[in-house]
């Protein structure tokens, strides 16, 4: 049942974004998705990991169900570091964490359940590199597959040297500035998510350099890393790493990420039960 407080938030929803909201928590208490093959789509044959703990397996069963209608031919789960399987003494004795380093960019240490995110990226990363495919999509797994907009996404509209695309992304200002073709725009609005991302073989190596010991949170992570505006000071970018990443977004989102989206409960309440 859930608590009071929860069911707060999702009223509170409902009320503030109208139909949608709504219609993702009947949804939700169905256990339903609507997606349609996409069988023909380039992104039926790029690789994808969704990184998922084992015992969350609603989620899992959602992800694969998805999946499967879409015809998606490349797909499979990494099993998710749990954060209550770490100490943080452990962590940070063994090389995983660096707590010196994170609180030089940041107010407080990771919280071990932002740490372990951290290093199941990382073990994406890694999972990539083995597999030596030119370009892999990494899947957090509360995301939801917009077939619409995926179907409008057309591999050719992304530039050459792009490092990242984007397929979820929280952006700012809204609507994102500087598109470059279709539903591709610069990573200039690019604020947050890593729900949903393309990488090439060679920026999974670069990001599992920098991955381990983890200092940053997986987000946070990937918005230090790209490079900075000409002429503009940002609160974030370039600080604290020391790899230069070109990315771009997709807008809309091609994928939601059903935490922001009230279809699940939110990841941090979640990670904390």
């Amino acid at each position: 049942m859930p608590s009071l407080s929860a069911i707060s938030t999702k009223l509170r929803a409902i009320l503030r974004r109208g139909l949608p909201s709504l219609r993702n928590v009947v949804f939700a208490r169905l256990g339903y998705w609507p997606v349609r093959s996409l069988a023909d789509h380039w992104m039926a044959d790029i690789p994808m990991y969704c990184i998922n703990l084992k015992r969350d397996t609603t989620r899992r069963a959602l992800v694969q169900r998805q999946v499967e209608k879409m015809g998606l031919r490349r797909f499979e789960f990494i099993d998710a570091v749990d954060a209550r399987q770490l100490e943080m003494d452990e962590v940070q004795r063994d090389g995983r964490y660096d707590s010196t380093a994170c609180l030089a960019s940041h107010p407080r240490d990771l919280t071990l359940n932002e740490i372990a995110c951290s290093l199941s990226h990382a073990a994406a990363y890694a999972r990539i590199v083995s597999a030596g495919d030119p370009w892999a999509l990494i899947l957090e797994d509360d995301v939801l597959f917009r077939c619409g907009r995926i179907a409008r996404l057309k591999w050719r509209d992304i530039p050459d040297g792009v490092d990242m695309v984007f397929l979820n992304a929280f952006v700012k200002p809204m609507p994102p500035r500087n598109r470059i073709n279709g539903m591709v725009y610069a990573d200039t609005s690019y604020h947050g998510s890593a729900a949903a991302y393309l990488i090439s073989l060679e920026t999974a190596k670069r990001l599992l350099q920098s991955a381990i010991p983890v200092v940053h949170a997986a987000d946070g992570l990937l918005g230090r890393v790209l490079s900075q505006p000409p002429g503009e000071a940002h609160e974030f970018r370039q600080k604290g790493v020391s790899l230069t990443l070109k990315a771009v977004i997709v807008y809309p989102e091609a994928i939601t990420n059903g935490s922001v989206e009230h279809y699940h409960a939110s990841a941090i309440r979640t990670k904390k039960s």
